[in-house]
């Protein structure tokens, strides 16, 4: 009665190994590990489409933000007074307007419409 020797894949692949290094025909070994490969992509489970990753990021206050980009216009600053300015300025003038008034002020037309606002209240050029 022939011999049970049960090998994990790895054992397999080294005996495969051995019997090469030795100068052997592993044929049917090599086989076996075929079979043992196949075998193995036919039980993989379907992988499930997986979900993106979401991330929560608080975003900045509109006072964190114009803080962070014109802040060191205001020495003293960013107080309530100017951020209601700004806010209320944001309100009133579209961004070509905004532009508009920056460039007639000697100032830098780039930024979105409060950060512009910001730079003419620092300047005191607003209307």
């Amino acid at each position: 009665m022939p011999a049970i020797v049960r090998l994990t894949k790895q054992g397999l692949n080294d005996l495969i190994n051995n019997i090469k290094e030795s100068g052997g025909d592993p044929g049917e070994l090599e086989d076996l590990m075929g079979e043992v490969i196949e075998d193995e992509r036919m039980r993989r489970p379907v992988r499930r489409r997986e979900r993106a990753l979401r991330i929560m990021v608080e975003e900045p206050t509109t006072e964190e933000r114009l803080e962070a980009e014109v802040g060191e216009l205001f020495p003293e600053g960013l107080t309530g007074k100017i951020l209601a300015e700004c806010i209320e300025m944001d309100e009133k003038y579209t961004l070509a307007d905004l532009r508009k008034m920056a460039i007639e002020a000697g100032l830098s037309p780039g930024g979105h419409k409060k950060e512009l606002a910001a730079k003419l209240i620092a300047k005191g050029a607003t209307p």
